[in-house]
């Protein structure tokens, strides 16, 4: 998993809880604010990418369509 740099802030501060809240702390849900507050983050940015893959993915498959359409080959299951 690779930390984007918008969460780099949140998993400090989080980390520091952890590390100073100790194992009872970490029992007692001490940081959980903080572990709540990074995994929003995390998921913000997991959908950015996923946002900019799918967008990537309709451009990689309309020009397969357009190509395969020059050389007279149809698409699959069509």
């Amino acid at each position: 998993m690779t930390l984007h740099d918008a969460c780099e802030g949140v998993n400090a501060i989080y980390r520091d809880c952890i590390d100073n809240a100790g194992l009872w702390g970490k029992i007692l849900g001490r940081c959980d604010d903080l572990k709540f507050a990074f995994d929003a983050c995390m998921k913000k940015e997991f959908e950015k990418v996923r946002l900019e893959n799918k967008e990537n993915a309709k451009k990689r498959m309309s020009g397969w369509k357009e190509r395969n359409a020059e050389l007279g080959l149809g698409t699959p299951g069509a």
